[in-house]
């Protein structure tokens, strides 16, 4: 292997590692809290942006409710950083939760957790591993080339 090739490798680790260090060290959520964060919290002057803690992940956080008395159903949705490591709450866990009608004492949440910069935007949580993979994958190519 010549140097120049040696070189381009050591360049190839060297971003890898950076973007993999600059995207664990330093993740920013959406926060927001209520009616108006069911919205595209980019496009809401109401939502404003967290640096989360070490530790800490992004989440979107559904909850519904319904009193029974008042035959009112209230929904709410959150975003921020979670308190610790973010325990995912399935959707499945969710719909058995509506179907069984307990949700009129203690409500329903439906929990997605993510561990990128504002990945707690819409309804898809994407994951960071799947971009530095396809750039390795990329710059592989490139070098073998």
């Amino acid at each position: 292997m010549g140097y120049q090739t040696r070189a381009w490798h050591v360049n190839v680790v060297l971003l890898e590692i950076s973007l993999t260090v600059l995207v664990c060290t330093s993740l920013t959520c959406w926060k927001c809290i209520g009616k108006s964060c069911t919205r595209d919290p980019a496009n809401d002057y109401r939502a404003s942006r967290i640096t989360c803690r070490d530790g800490e992940q992004c989440m979107k956080v559904y909850y519904k409710m319904e009193d029974v008395n008042a035959s009112t159903t209230y929904e709410s949705v959150t975003r921020s950083c979670s308190l610790g490591h973010c325990q995912q709450l399935t959707t499945a866990a969710f719909d058995t939760c509506i179907r069984s009608k307990h949700y009129n004492i203690s409500g329903c949440a439906l929990r997605m957790c993510c561990n990128h910069d504002f990945c707690n935007t819409g309804s898809s949580m994407r994951d960071v591993s799947n971009l530095l993979s396809a750039l390795s994958f990329i710059l592989f190519v490139h070098v073998v080339k």
